[in-house]
């Protein structure tokens, strides 16, 4: 999806920075109009394309780019086309997305500027075959590690473990420990509602 996210100066100073390099964008518009997009002889916008070819797109790529604007909007934004790219295993060049940093910072290169992401992408493109073997190395690993059996079997145990964990907790009088349970509880939290607000 092509939107506000995305940082459209940054696209415009990389093709500028390489003519000879052809950039290419699939997705559809979203919120912004056609104007917003910049015209260069070498980007090339292919709109919404189906889900099934997205392989043949990634057969014929060298390095993918997560190019985000880092704003507010952004501040929460874990792209899943990162797991995408990665399944494909090619060199991931993107702005310093909060959640992509964190949790796949070994993996996807960040830059914070336009030059910096510019030679982020040159680097890529020149990789020692042993570096870019030791990224894919890692690449699977967070895939798998990221796969539904894998989240699933994460949660099944949380959810096993929590009954022994909050019994091990109690007050001097034997009553449980409230403070704890909260405690406990404000990292994750799982909610169903019926009525349409907020649980």
């Amino acid at each position: 999806m092509l939107d506000e996210r995305i940082d459209m100066d940054l696209i415009a100073r990389l093709a500028d920075a390489h003519a000879q390099w052809q950039i290419v964008l699939a997705g559809p518009l979203c919120g912004i109009g056609r104007d917003a997009l910049p015209r260069r002889e070498n980007i090339h916008y292919l709109g919404p394309q189906p889900y099934e070819a997205m392989p043949q797109f990634l057969a014929g790529w060298d390095v993918c780019l997560l190019p985000f604007a880092v704003n507010e909007a952004t501040h929460s934004h874990c792209p899943p086309m990162t797991l995408e790219y990665m399944a494909a295993e090619l060199p991931i060049v993107g702005t310093p997305l909060p959640d992509v940093a964190g949790l796949h910072g070994d993996i996807v290169t960040t830059a914070g500027d336009a030059q910096a992401f510019i030679e982020a992408c040159e680097a890529a493109l020149l990789a020692a075959p042993q570096e870019h073997a030791a990224t894919i190395d890692r690449m699977r690993k967070a895939v798998a590690s990221t796969s539904w059996d894998a989240t699933a079997a994460h949660v099944s145990t949380l959810l096993a473990e929590t009954p022994r964990r909050s019994g091990n907790h109690r007050s001097a009088d034997g009553e449980r420990d409230a403070g704890w349970h909260a405690g406990a509880m404000r990292g994750m939290r799982f909610a169903i509602s019926t009525a349409g607000g907020a649980a």
